[in-house]
């Protein structure tokens, strides 16, 4: 297993880096699968595709990512640090010596800096097992008690002015409409079985349906869109909702849908997570075949070539038009310090 993240990095269909590998013998398989690469079966060869763990450090388009560094100034903080790091080619000597407070944990790990021109509001890593998971955390805990900490606190805060934490509401499982909790249990019913999971999150974000523009069905997805389907569902518009996907890739041809509807002359809204937008072209032309209008929003932008995909976006908890937002060199900024600056109620 030594080397599993050195040679295997390419430039991934989604516009990013990331590290991947085939096999077709299910030992070294499953060794891979139990340090937790994630696989989808080759439909038509005889192995399956890994791809190594990767997790996002920072993000400044996520309201739930935000949140998890306790507030939007500290998240900013965080964030400009590591861009800095990386534009001066330092990124990786800063995480080899977190690394190094703890080598005997970190014996063996590899890493790599996710790259590429639609991770402009985020950045990501790569690891070569779940440790990865830990060295997200000490990364932070390094930056939080470092000497430059409280500068680029302070130069956040003086950016964004006057913000607050943005409050999501908490809704469990059993609180919810007897309708929701049906359709989650069917979805997991079909979902779990192939390679995924399916998992309530009880944080809401507020308002998020109501913002929505007009549509007549709505189509999301899988499987990003699960983290986020809990903040989607009413017991009013559960009948228009439609799951499908699909991937076109090189490796894998994949179409499966659920819950089928009848597009036709229907204003079909489309909402995906949103890196380099090549997915959301591809439902819109799908859509465009079974005869209706789609209408695409794109969930937590990250580029600004991305944005231009799409007629709506969804900045941190705001629907935004996309026609509304300036793609200046650090757009990002300016609609995170806008965003965060809207009163509320």
């Amino acid at each position: 297993m030594e080397g599993k993240l050195k040679d295997k990095i390419v430039f991934g269909e989604n516009g990013r880096s990331n590290a991947t590998y085939y096999s077709n013998d299910l030992e070294e398989i499953g060794s891979f699968v139990n340090e937790g690469w994630k696989f989808e079966l080759d439909y038509n060869g005889k192995g399956v595709w890994l791809r190594s763990p990767d997790i996002w450090l920072v993000d400044l388009s996520d309201i739930q990512k935000i949140n998890y560094y306790g507030n939007p100034i500290i998240n900013l903080a965080y964030f400009n640090y590591l861009n800095e790091l990386i534009k001066s080619n330092n990124i990786r000597p800063y995480i080899k010596k977190v690394i190094c407070k703890n080598k005997i944990y970190y014996n063996g790990f590899e890493f790599e800096i996710s790259s590429g021109l639609v991770l402009e509001t985020e950045v990501r890593i790569l690891g070569s097992d779940t440790r990865l998971n830990t060295l997200k955390k000490d990364l932070f805990q390094d930056f939080y008690e470092s000497k430059e900490y409280k500068q680029y606190f302070n130069d956040s805060k003086k950016f964004l002015g006057k913000t607050e934490i943005i409050k999501q509401s908490h809704i469990p499982f059993e609180d919810q409409d007897k309708s929701i909790r049906e359709f989650y249990k069917n979805i997991q019913n079909l979902y779990n079985g192939i390679n995924d999971h399916v998992e309530y999150y009880p944080k809401i974000i507020n308002n998020f349906i109501e913002q929505l523009p007009p549509h007549d069905n709505l189509v999301l997805i899988p499987s990003g869109c699960f983290k986020y389907l809990s903040s989607l569902l009413s017991k009013e518009n559960i009948d228009k909702i439609m799951f499908w996907e699909f991937h076109v890739n090189k490796h894998i041809k994949k179409n499966v849908t659920l819950f089928k509807k009848d597009l036709k002359n229907k204003n079909v809204l489309i909402i995906d997570n949103l890196y380099s937008g090549k997915t959301m072209d591809h439902m819109s032309n799908l859509i465009k075949k079974k005869g209706g209008n789609p209408i695409r929003l794109g969930l937590f932008p990250k580029s600004a070539y991305s944005i231009r995909k799409t007629d709506y976006v969804f900045f941190i908890d705001r629907v935004i038009k996309t026609t509304s937002i300036n793609p200046s060199k650090e757009w990002y900024l300016e609609l995170y310090k806008k965003v965060l600056k809207v009163k509320r109620k």
